[in-house]
């Protein structure tokens, strides 16, 4: 007979310990590894090449004799690539999100398996959303900078004119700032499940904030610690090519449009290679999360009891 649906679903969505969620991170990545790396370089490898090349070409036009028009062509060029990069994080990366963690969440929750197409079909599936989801997020913190500078300036300037002590104004503007940070962090790790909640939920926009928000809630350290150790260790993978790029942009004798296509690549393949890890990972504390919070282990449990019976 064949198996049904909650037959299949994998055993393993449970309470996860820290360790576990770093180790089935990995276990996902290595199972589902082809189609999820082919995507990251169909809708990443873009956005990540013309970053790198763009450092390239800056530093090969500033070895040649340029005349005023070079300058205002060399400016236009920067411009359009700058522009071009822009286009690429705004529409690219928001695909690749959804993709990636509608691969991984079908992985751990139902033991699927998706074809780099059938991915690309998923960021299909789920592009308007996550497009137009990152766009609230940008719009919501470009606000919300503008704001606090603002007010911080206005703060400062109403200080000054009532004569304030330099050494005052300048503390004035260190602990502001670092409260800035942290609670941009905070706010980051808090809206941080918005796409698993998207791919496996079918919310958006404002009501995936708010989910993300919720099922976050008394986890902020454990989100935090669990990222900054992929972080580092996606910067260490990432630093060795990195590094050799950085001692030839400063010899000018390497400065050569085969070097800059070489090295961008190389860098882009690295980069490729490593930024799934962190979207993988929040699929498994979106699980977690809901194990914890809601019962989501007991419930499928439950849901594969009735059927069996």
């Amino acid at each position: 007979m064949e198996e049904t649906f909650a037959e299949k679903r994998p055993q393993h969505v449970r309470p996860l310990g820290f360790g576990e969620i770093l180790d089935m991170t990995f276990r996902v990545y290595k199972n589902r590894f082809v189609s999820i790396f082919v995507i990251t370089l169909l809708l990443c490898g873009p956005f990540y090449f013309l970053n790198e090349i763009s450092t390239w070409l800056i530093m090969i036009r500033s070895m040649e004799t340029v005349t005023e028009w070079d300058v205002i062509a060399d400016l236009a060029l920067l411009i359009l690539l700058f522009i071009v990069i822009m286009l690429f994080g705004v529409i690219l990366m928001p695909l690749w999100f959804a993709a990636v963690t509608g691969i991984s969440a079908g992985a751990f929750f139902r033991d699927e398996s998706f074809t780099w197409i059938e991915g690309l079909k998923l960021a299909g599936k789920y592009g308007k959303k996550s497009i137009l989801t990152c766009l609230l997020l940008f719009a919501l913190g470009t606000a919300y900078v503008l704001i606090y500078f603002a007010s911080l300036f206005i703060f400062l300037l109403l200080m000054h004119t009532a004569g304030a002590a330099d050494w005052v104004l300048g503390m004035l503007m260190v602990f502001p700032s670092l409260f800035f940070v942290f609670f941009t962090l905070y706010l980051s790790i808090r809206l941080s499940l918005i796409f698993p909640v998207m791919t496996e939920e079918g919310l958006a926009y404002f009501q995936c904030l708010k989910r993300s928000w919720a099922l976050t809630k008394s986890s902020f350290w454990r989100i935090f610690g669990l990222l900054l150790i992929l972080v580092l260790l996606d910067s260490f993978i990432t630093s060795i090519p990195s590094s050799v790029n950085q001692m030839l942009l400063l010899d000018p004798s390497f400065y050569s449009m085969g070097i800059a296509m070489v090295f961008s690549l190389t860098i882009t393949l690295f980069l490729c290679l490593t930024a799934p890890l962190k979207m993988i990972a929040l699929v498994l504390i979106y699980a977690d999360r809901r194990a914890r919070r809601e019962g989501l282990d007991l419930e499928m449990q439950m849901a594969r009891m009735e059927t069996l019976a």
